[in-house]
């Protein structure tokens, strides 16, 4: 990605078109698949396009605009972000500010009344009410706008239905779950939070894609589900 070109931009019609003909750049790049997520269950690669349906365990969802790239954007100019580096350690705390707190139940099933499936991911902005599947979309267009190869995988943390991602930055490669935070310490106070990531090898990627469990060096275990398995519940 152009970071001089997107610093540049001083309106919003440029910043829509240059997210627009980003999109349009990784929708051409990624083969498309009409379902991804808990019933379609093949770790899926690169962008998801606003015709992929999303399931999950409780409903199925979709991208139906470009509005939480347009935000994601317009974040990194506001904050002269001229790095890769800068712009991908931006994607959780986005995420994090977008949705609200991880998914409450209670406001999960009151978003959902009235409303028909599939779902707009824009629905649950500032709702509090988004789990680990539509994060994890977010995180994989985000990341894959901005020229990270990245994979979307539902299988388990610790035993539970979970959904994640695989990224892989500067040629190695990472699990990358915005639904698990890590906090961050200075001098012994809390500072912050930030996405869980961790590196893995490529024996563990191997086994990610096969449907293995991965034992993770914090004792956490995650795991993805063999293809077209449809499961029942959710985290």
């Amino acid at each position: 990605m152009d970071f001089d070109e997107m610093l540049a931009i001083e309106n919003k019609e440029d910043l829509v078109k240059f997210v627009d003909q980003l999109v349009q750049k990784n929708e051409r790049d990624t083969e498309h698949e009409d379902v991804i997520g808990f019933e379609h269950s093949v770790p899926h690669k690169g962008f998801i396009d606003n015709n992929t349906l999303i399931t999950n365990a409780d409903s199925t969802v979709n991208f139906t605009t470009n509005e939480y790239a347009y935000l994601f954007f317009r974040g990194l100019i506001g904050g002269k972000v001229d790095n890769l580096d800068r712009a991908a350690n931006l994607v959780y705390y986005f995420i994090r500010k977008y949705f609200g707190l991880d998914g409450d139940e209670k406001e999960r099933e009151k978003l959902f009344m009235g409303n028909i499936e599939p779902f707009s991911i824009d629905m649950f902005r500032g709702k509090n009410a988004a789990v680990c599947a539509e994060r994890a979309a977010v995180a994989q267009n985000l990341f894959s706008l901005l020229g990270i190869e990245s994979y979307y995988i539902v299988g388990q943390l610790d035993g539970i239905n979970h959904a994640f991602n695989v990224i892989n930055y500067n040629d190695n490669y990472y699990l990358y779950d915005a639904s698990t935070e890590e906090t961050v310490y200075e001098n012994g106070k809390v500072k912050d939070w930030k996405a869980y990531i961790k590196p893995i090898n490529d024996e563990n990627l191997e086994s990610l894609f096969k449907g293995e469990k991965v034992d993770m060096p914090d004792g956490r275990c995650y795991s993805s589900f063999s293809p077209y398995k449809k499961l029942n519940n959710h985290k």
